[in-house]
């Protein structure tokens, strides 16, 4: 069986396919390291044969880590494996992990991405925030879906709008946020965080946490520490977790916002 870049697996926090980066969880035998998902092998294919019971990810941790965590590492591998080996003698380019020792990080900023290299203790902390707002978000987006009678579009008033969206990112960031929505010109919308601005790390897991592309990055960045706001593009992601299709297209009027489904 031939596997390609569309295959893929679960991971702590969703999808994982070849190409993703990943941060290991801390509690694995490859504690907060960072690396390229290059194989998946789906458990019952002739190519599955580690004997795990859930799907193999091969995964390259080769990545220039600071000298200080290298040393922390090769404590670790010494007592794992017992016996003391330098990390360049340690294979890193094709390890097996299982689905749930893994966290997807793909399009990581690189200064949070550099943090997460050089300090064992920044890895842990991202690795927990992801996980416990990825946990809070799933459960937030359940207790607001809505009904709609059709699934390919719906309309929303503003005033309601802006009440969902402050329930959505209140109960990711588990603190009140407050939503305000603003028109720009007819056909295009964004939302402020005047009294509730994120800091970058938080950004950088709303981020991961709507699976935001190179383009909605780059619309959503900010020059100062915090942001004040998100996109027409990446506030229509938020709001299509809490409807029973994707929005891909939001269309303002007078009394609120169309958001349909790419039909």
């Amino acid at each position: 069986m031939q596997f390609n870049d569309r295959t893929q697996t679960f991971c702590l926090n969703g999808k994982l396919k070849i190409g993703d980066l990943v941060l290991s969880a801390s509690s694995s035998d490859y504690p907060c390291m960072v690396g390229t998902v290059i194989q998946i092998c789906p458990k019952g294919t002739p190519e599955h044969d580690s004997g795990n019971s859930t799907d193999d990810v091969f995964v390259n941790f080769e990545e220039a880590y600071s000298a200080q965590r290298i040393k922390k590492l090769e404590k670790h591998f010494a007592k794992l494996y017992g016996i003391a080996k330098l990390f360049s003698e340690i294979p890193m380019d094709s390890v097996i992990m299982c689905p749930d020792e893994l966290l997807r990080i793909t399009g990581i900023e690189d200064e949070i991405y550099k943090k997460i290299l050089c300090f064992e203790s920044d890895a842990q902390k991202f690795a927990s925030n992801l996980l416990e707002y990825h946990q809070r978000a799933e459960k937030v987006f359940k207790h607001s879906s809505w009904e709609s009678p059709t699934y390919n579009a719906v309309h929303i008033d503003w005033r309601f709008l802006e009440q969902l969206l402050s329930k959505l990112l209140s109960g990711i960031f588990n603190r009140q946020m407050i939503v305000y929505i603003s028109r720009e010109e007819y056909d295009n919308w964004e939302i402020s965080l005047l009294h509730s601005p994120m800091n970058k790390w938080e950004q950088e897991l709303l981020f991961q946490l709507l699976d935001a592309d190179d383009y909605e990055r780059e619309a959503n960045r900010y020059s100062t520490g915090t942001a004040s706001g998100l996109s027409q593009g990446l506030s229509r992601t938020l709001v299509s977790k809490a409807l029973p299709f994707f929005a891909a297209v939001s269309l303002p009027d007078d009394d609120g916002i169309w958001f349909i489904s790419n039909m």
